[in-house]
């Protein structure tokens, strides 16, 4: 399954931002929250930098997923 996640973090310069992304997972990955860990470490590889707060599409303000992603899916 895929999931649209926002991360509140910061970014390479050290400033609060936000990194968006579309995590691949299972159902049992989803169920467990294991895709926060795999949008955090998406987070990482783009070098942003904690401390990281994720929601996903099902749990986030609809306001940051219309900012981020054109449609969210529910």
């Amino acid at each position: 399954m895929k999931i649209k996640c926002v991360v509140a973090c910061k970014n390479s310069a050290g400033a609060p931002d936000f990194y968006s992304c579309t995590v691949n997972c299972s159902k049992s990955q989803y169920e467990n929250g294991d895709h926060y860990d795999i949008a955090e470490s998406q987070a990482i590889d783009s070098d942003y930098e904690g401390p990281m707060v994720v929601y996903d599409e099902n749990d986030g303000q609809r306001w940051m997923f219309n900012q981020f992603f054109s449609k969210c899916a529910k």
